[in-house]
């Protein structure tokens, strides 16, 4: 299975509020998608987290390219200053001190 973490620094307080948008889009499409297997949230501003937990990576590509996500990404840079991703193997998802120290080696995007 394959987990995938991903944090977002947002620009201001104010771009928190198009961010919260996108992230209730984004987590009823995950609801409603029967390939995540589970899935948290987390972070206080100006840094939020999630993390999924997929079958295959073909599953969580499908859900990043569709709907509100891809929205989302389409829009990152309107919101955030950075936004940073990882994906690794696992059989649940880790507990956020490990998610955090594990994002650290992620891919960083910086606008």
């Amino acid at each position: 299975m394959i987990v995938v973490v991903t944090s977002i620094q947002l620009k201001s307080p104010l771009s928190l509020f198009k961010h919260y948008q996108f992230a209730i889009g984004s987590i009823n499409q995950l609801k409603s998608n029967q390939a995540c297997i589970d899935f948290k949230v987390g972070g206080f501003y100006p840094k939020q987290f999630t993390m999924t937990l997929w079958n295959n990576t073909e599953e969580m590509k499908k859900y990043a390219r569709t709907g509100t996500h891809l929205k989302a990404m389409q829009n990152a840079k309107s919101v955030a200053t950075e936004v940073q991703t990882i994906s690794f193997e696992a059989t649940e998802l880790p507990n956020w001190k490990v998610a955090k120290e594990k994002l650290l080696a992620g891919k960083k995007i910086t606008y």
